[in-house]
């Protein structure tokens, strides 16, 4: 129990002594407060009890699964890897659909956060802090999907080509179905909201299914104002003819238009989705909206299972797409 000192309640005095005047004021039955002295599991504890928010867990874990594997960003692998020090894990990726734009520093973190070899690391100032004990080396197997379910061979050969010229070194999958439906791939004037009604509505006719009605992206998207060092700007150069500028509020009121079966997305919002059909609109704007803007078309063009209709007003690209 603690006792009292007689000036206890002077803010002024502390431990028994008069900060203004130095005094002593302090009698005998005087004696400084304690503190309990506890550990960090104590304190864990504590904050799991009455859940104040004021400690935060910081677990590692016996496995990591990370899908899209991708679009990690080096920070986001570095914050991985101090949670899986131990941990054994399990990739999936394809490269081909990165969404982010240095491929070359988000593998080198990915190898860091699994306790790889740093290879071509950069050198900095952080040489001079002291070495971090290496992770543990673990043994790896690795396996290549080489069948494509998704789409059809006729479609998975234009997904293909659109690959061939986003990354040279990546190989398809095998697509193992056939429909006897080729492509559409149309070139057009201009590509405003009525043409890609009008192919929306062509497709309602042909599928029970869904529809993917995929746009460029949005002005506040495609333009950020602050670019990676080394990066192309966006838009470098005038924008491809005829293509239109594809706002939120165009989506809005040409999705307002169209049945729920038919969504009508941009092509990041499309990633990881699958139609039945699908309608993609100005692949050269696509292309030129940002470093990663091919891999982001091929990505929009294998959504398809059934049929594909290109929208272009560029005959260049229709040759791209049909004969590569």
């Amino acid at each position: 129990s603690r006792r009292r000192a007689p000036a206890a309640d002077d803010p002024f005095v502390v431990d028994g002594v008069n900060i203004l005047t130095g005094e002593d004021v302090a009698d005998d039955t005087w004696e400084p407060e304690m503190q309990e002295l506890t550990t960090s599991i104590e304190r864990l504890e504590r904050s799991r009890r009455v859940d104040d928010g004021v400690v935060e867990e910081r677990p590692e874990y016996a496995h990591i699964v990370v899908d899209e594997a991708q679009d990690l960003s080096p920070m986001q692998w570095r914050m991985l890897g101090r949670r899986g020090r131990q941990a054994s894990w399990t990739i999936v990726e394809d490269p081909a659909q990165s969404a982010w734009e240095d491929l070359d520093a988000a593998r080198e973190a990915m190898e860091t956060a699994l306790g790889g070899a740093r290879s071509g690391s950069r050198g900095s100032s952080r040489g001079r802090r002291r070495p971090r004990k290496p992770a543990p080396v673990r043994a790896r197997h690795e396996y290549e999907l080489t069948t494509n379910y998704r789409n059809s061979t006729e479609i998975a050969a234009v997904s293909a080509r659109v690959l061939a010229v986003a990354l040279p070194e990546a190989r398809p999958a095998r697509a193992v179905r056939t429909s006897g439906i080729d492509p559409v791939i149309r070139v057009l004037p201009d590509l405003g909201i009525t043409a890609a009604w009008e192919a929306a509505e062509e497709l309602l006719g042909q599928v029970d299914g869904t529809i993917g009605l995929i746009v460029p992206l949005p002005p506040e998207e495609a333009n950020p104002q602050d670019e990676p060092d080394g990066q192309a700007t966006l838009f470098d150069g005038p924008e491809p003819s005829g293509a239109p500028v594809w706002t939120a509020a165009d989506r809005e009121r040409l999705a307002a238009d169209l049945p729920e079966r038919v969504q009508v997305l941009d092509v990041l919002e499309a990633k990881g989705l699958e139609f039945d059909a699908a309608v993609i609109v100005a692949p050269e704007t696509i292309a030129a909206q940002s470093p990663r803007g091919l891999r982001v078309l091929y990505v929009a063009v294998s959504r398809a299972t059934q049929r594909l209709t290109v929208l272009t007003t560029d005959p260049g690209w229709r040759d791209t797409l049909l004969t590569g």
